[in-house]
């Protein structure tokens, strides 16, 4: 038994199978260079900032809503998120979209009615201003 492959390492590559290079928009974004140490703050740049009544924190972590892969710069479509780990409180005021010709690094605003004054209120109604479904779209 001394001329037997074993099989369990030894790979055949699979000329049939399409290999998926990742869109730029699926990779993880990185600084050019690690951020320095800086000391612990006391509530300075705590996330939220009161715009007079109207308190607005920044959100960068997205679910995924739509996709396409086609058009858009170097034709390769365009990705919607919706925001996710939206603290207690606080509304969304909207949803983000990139092209998928780069790394995903953007971020959207969520806003509360700090003093209940109206500054911000439900929506009563949506009008839909574009759609996909009659396109031929991936």
């Amino acid at each position: 038994m001394e001329n037997c492959i074993n099989v369990s390492s030894f790979s055949i590559p699979n000329p049939f199978k399409k290999k998926h290079k990742p869109l730029p928009i699926e990779t993880l974004f990185k600084l050019p260079s690690l951020l320095p140490s800086w000391p612990q703050g006391e509530g300075f740049a705590s996330g939220i900032i009161d715009l007079g009544g109207l308190q607005v924190c920044q959100v960068s972590t997205f679910s995924k809503v739509w996709v396409t892969h086609e058009g858009g710069p170097d034709n390769l479509g365009a990705t919607f998120f919706e925001p996710s780990s939206v603290p207690d409180g606080f509304s969304l005021l909207g949803f983000y979209s990139q092209s998928n010709n780069r790394p995903l690094c953007g971020w959207v605003l969520v806003g509360k009615d700090a003093k209940k004054e109206g500054a911000l209120k439900e929506p009563i109604d949506y009008t839909l201003v574009w759609s996909s479904e009659s396109l031929k779209i991936k």
